[in-house]
């Protein structure tokens, strides 16, 4: 299915939504909405999902579901096929590797941070950038 443009979150999980007992109230964090394909906001997801898991190494809470369950809980709720979602996913650790490393050249150039720092290039974003590159053998 060829991915058709809609109005993308841009910053799509966990830590943006606003909780109310057991369901979402509503979503926040706007600054990086754009028109894109709804994946997009699925791969940017699921990257998070993989960083928290993978790069971090959190184990999963009781009931928390995989990256696989996540991506069919997606296709039956929007009721649109995604596919395989590795290109949205790697195109998600590009970007946040790239939101990292603005962040700490940043903080570098206000003096906040030592001009021979490494967080730019050794960081969790990047971590996992690389760990789904080579996994995919990029």
């Amino acid at each position: 299915m060829k991915p058709c443009p809609c109005c993308a979150w841009g910053d799509a999980r966990l830590g943006n939504i606003i909780w109310s007992d057991d369901r979402a109230a509503c979503v926040t964090d706007f600054e990086a909405a754009s028109i894109a394909p709804p994946e997009v906001d699925l791969g940017w997801w699921l990257m998070f999902d993989r960083w928290c898991h993978e790069t971090y190494g959190a184990a999963r809470l009781p009931g928390e579901l995989t990256r696989d369950e996540q991506r069919a809980g997606y296709v039956s709720l929007s009721g649109r096929e995604v596919g395989d979602t590795s290109w949205y996913e790697v195109f998600a650790a590009a970007r946040y590797t790239a939101i990292v490393v603005r962040v700490m050249n940043r903080a570098v150039a206000r003096g906040e941070m030592a001009a021979d720092q490494t967080i730019w290039l050794d960081n969790p974003a990047t971590t996992c950038l690389v760990a789904m590159m080579e996994e995919l053998g990029l």
